[in-house]
């Protein structure tokens, strides 16, 4: 009797340590997984941090690229000028494709720890007006040139911007007109239109009644053209201006040789004609207004005050001859012709015809050149079509 009991509790006891063992093991296999959940959960952090912060690095490395384009849309032919960037404890690289003369595609890696994030972005470039010719143009600003009566090249130049003429125009020698970047507009409202004889390479759009070129234009759209009225200027505020520091003189001015350095106040007023003799120069920086005839013999040195004119002849006629370095606006009621080689930076008016002989570079953007403030749009706006992470 006394056996089977002893018996029965060895069976109870056991049973209860297996028991207890199951125990012991289910709760190991419990800790176990409770231990691989957490460092797997740990690693899923790591890994979910170390992408957050690439992914953040590749868009600032997609900004850094785009702001870059933004001030010079050149820039995205230069693969030199998106290099490796280290930032904050990781890096980015940017590659991009240019895909048409005003479309561009961004691609951003980012690299931080082990993960690797990527940001894709089309931008589109939408340039000045008056180096694309985005038509219509309605105000005579919007053009680097703008002649009311017939403009002649005689020479070998090249010529960069946006020109409207209310006549026709006419060239006799090789000059090139715009470039893919900075694509010509050109625009003619007479019936001759326009007539290039001399071999020349023509960037950009033509927009004539008659359209007549010797050598290639990309775009020649032959129809009629409006007239555009020429602006006229309010130079009250210049007046005022010269007449506060002592720049205004009487009668004609006729010098030989004169380095007038920096005009005070910038604007230099003469009420009639100034005119500098052969063989002679002037330098200066500021603005000339005569209200008569400007003639200039000789070599001219510039340098643009603000948004001021070079030069600007009232009621008369511009002649420059000699070599002529020009910053600003001229502008002339009467006729401009230019007799010699230089470079022209700014915008050139005239109320009546307007002759280039010789070689003499045109960079006609507008240049904020109108003293009465712009009436058009002048600066390329850099926009994102299309943004992808």
């Amino acid at each position: 009797m006394k056996t089977s009991m002893n018996q029965k509790y060895r069976d109870k006891s056991g049973t209860a340590l297996l028991a207890v063992m199951g125990v012991v093991f289910l709760i190991a296999i419990v800790a176990a997984s409770m231990v691989t959940m957490g460092r797997q959960q740990v690693f899923s952090a790591v890994r979910l941090r170390d992408y957050v912060k690439a992914q953040l690095i590749a868009e600032a490395g997609a900004n850094d690229a785009y702001n870059l384009l933004k001030t010079n849309f050149a820039a995205r032919l230069n693969p030199n000028n998106f290099p490796l960037k280290p930032f904050d404890d990781g890096t980015y690289h940017v590659g991009v494709k240019s895909l048409s003369t005003n479309m561009a595609s961004l691609s951003s890696t980012g690299v931080y720890g082990s993960a690797t994030a990527y940001v894709k972005l089309d931008v589109k470039n939408i340039p000045l007006l008056n180096t694309n010719g985005v038509p219509p143009l309605t105000s005579p600003w919007a053009f680097g040139v703008f002649c009311n009566g017939y403009l002649g090249f005689n020479g070998v130049s090249d010529v960069k911007g946006a020109i409207h003429v209310n006549n026709y125009l006419t060239s006799n020698g090789a000059i090139n007109w715009g470039t893919p970047e900075f694509p010509a507009y050109i625009e003619c409202s007479g019936a001759q239109g326009f007539r290039v004889n001399g071999a020349s390479t023509i960037t950009g759009t033509i927009k004539a009644p008659v359209i007549n070129v010797n050598g290639t234009v990309t775009d020649a759209v032959t129809g009629p053209v409006p007239t555009i009225q020429l602006p006229a200027l309010d130079l009250t505020t210049l007046y005022q201006t010269a007449l506060a520091n002592n720049q205004v003189f009487n009668g004609t001015t006729v010098i030989k040789n004169e380095n007038w350095g920096t005009i005070p106040g910038g604007v230099r007023w003469i009420n009639g004609t100034l005119n500098v003799k052969g063989g002679g120069g002037i330098n200066y920086v500021g603005c000339v207004i005569a209200t008569g005839n400007i003639t200039l013999n000789g070599s001219t040195t510039q340098t643009q005050v603000g948004n001021l004119p070079a030069f600007v002849s009232r009621d008369g006629a511009i002649e420059l001859n000699g070599a002529q370095t020009i910053y600003g606006l001229v502008y002339a009621g009467g006729d401009v012709r230019f007799n010699g080689s230089g470079s022209i930076n700014g915008a050139i008016m005239a109320g009546g015809n307007m002759i280039f002989n010789g070689s003499t570079d045109l960079d006609v953007t507008y240049a904020n050149s109108n003293p009465n403030g712009p009436e058009e749009t002048t600066s390329d706006h850099v926009i994102i079509t299309a943004w992808q992470d």
